[in-house]
């Protein structure tokens, strides 16, 4: 949990101040006005997230505001990218590893796992009759 500047909306070049907080045993990331956590602004589902990184020269775009260091830049990327500044260096690395784990531990991004014999190296076992009039050589 903390303070972090969060670009409002991808529509808008705002950067708002607003506090961050983990929560749902890391499911959720969500925005609120202050530290008394009444009214949530935004939430980023974990589970729907697909990478979390620093600032790269490709988010240029963005117009981060110009007084505000790459390294404390980082982008986290769900079906719309969310920008974020945090204070320091150290804060951004920080939350970088707090939302990886999180978004490692409750990812649907899962890395395909064959169910059987014939899923690895997505070879398929096809029958067909000998006699279906199927010239190989003409079809290919």
């Amino acid at each position: 949990e903390g303070f972090l500047t969060r670009r409002e909306n991808i529509f808008s070049s705002d950067f708002v101040k607003e506090f961050i907080s983990l929560e749902a045993e890391g499911k959720l990331l969500r925005a609120y006005n202050d530290d008394t956590l009444k009214a949530i602004k935004q939430e980023i589902v974990l589970h729907e997230c697909i990478s979390v990184r620093t600032r790269t020269k490709g988010d240029d775009f963005v117009l981060w505001p110009t007084d505000v260091e790459t390294e404390r830049c980082f982008v986290v990327i769900t079906n719309n990218p969310h920008y974020f500044i945090a204070d320091a260096e150290e804060n951004a690395i920080e939350w970088i590893h707090k939302i990886s784990k999180a978004k490692t531990k409750f990812s649907s991004h899962k890395i395909f796992q064959p169910k059987n014999k014939w899923d690895k190296g997505l070879r398929m076992k096809i029958k067909a009759p000998r006699n279906a009039g199927l010239d190989l050589k003409k079809a290919v």
